[in-house]
């Protein structure tokens, strides 16, 4: 279980967060405009995690904010 997810460039994060199998599942997210795929994410313990975002959020003018959604982890 993670709490905190950031992203490297600490534009996005993920919230209350759960490895299951290939999938990362979020309690919440905010995803920044004009973010890539796939996105590396670090832990507040140092620990890395790189997702693939979905076509309709990669590279998006705005922002993205959504709930209990998951992400494929690569």
């Amino acid at each position: 279980m993670y709490e905190l997810l950031v992203s490297e460039d600490k534009r996005s994060y993920f919230i209350s967060c759960r490895e299951r199998h290939d999938l990362l599942e979020a309690g919440a997210v905010f995803i920044a405009p004009s973010s890539s795929s796939p996105m590396t994410l670090v832990s507040e313990e140092g620990g890395k995690l790189t997702v693939t975002l979905p076509p309709n959020v990669e590279n998006q003018p705005t922002e993205m904010v959504a709930v209990d959604t998951s992400f494929f982890i690569d």
